[in-house]
């Protein structure tokens, strides 16, 4: 075998090791998500209980104005999470509550992404965007998610980004570009190529940013 050989078969290894890693992060986001919306309940299951136990409903305590603190405990929950503890059904035609929470909460997570990745620190912005993804996967977050990844040297991770971009909206001329430049940095031309003809005919203004 030679040196060449055995610096493909180790970077072959390095990149499997890699994609496992990725792989598991999804997989941890996924059920951080799960574990989210569960304490949610439990906390307002607790409040409601203490609710219950303090006499919160009682037409003397509402009289007077006094409501117990479970009523903000109550409040404060995401509307989603409420909507779920109650059965309550949202009227045909109507946005869900639980739509408008994960948009509410993609704005804000939107911002702390965008702040990591202005500090160039990359692997803190990708899980951000990862977590943006839970709740609404995008385009636009998908490429987002890839040039992170890029920044990192994760190239092959970036790529399925970008193509789980692509796939959503093909006429993303900035995700076509992304993947060009991450493909030419593996040595993968033809691709680099065919994605980069592909983002100048999207877009042609990519064409001062060079390949």
């Amino acid at each position: 075998m030679t040196k060449m050989d055995s610096a493909a078969n180790a970077l072959a290894d390095l990149q499997a090791r890699l994609d496992l890693l990725n792989g598991q992060r999804r997989a941890d986001l996924d059920r951080l998500g799960r574990l989210s919306l569960q304490c949610d309940r439990l906390a307002l299951q607790l409040a409601e209980r203490d609710a219950e136990l303090a006499g919160m409903d009682s037409n003397a305590d509402l009289a007077k104005g006094r409501p117990h603190a479970a009523i903000d405990a109550f409040l404060l929950m995401p509307a989603a999470v409420r909507t779920l503890l109650r059965g309550e059904a949202p009227a045909p035609g109507s946005q869900t509550t639980a739509s408008l929470a994960s948009k509410i909460m993609s704005s804000v997570l939107l911002r702390y992404a965008r702040a990591a990745a202005a500090r160039r620190d990359y692997a803190r912005a990708e899980a951000w965007y990862q977590a943006i993804l839970l709740l609404t996967p995008r385009a636009f977050v998908w490429r987002q998610l890839g040039n992170m990844q890029a920044g990192q040297g994760l190239f092959a991770a970036a790529i399925e980004s970008f193509d789980r971009a692509i796939t959503l909206d093909d006429g993303d001329g900035e995700a076509w570009h992304a993947k060009a430049r991450a493909l030419k940095t593996l040595d993968r031309r033809d691709e680099a190529n065919a994605a980069l003809a592909r983002a100048l005919a999207l877009k042609p203004a990519l064409t001062s940013r060079g390949s």
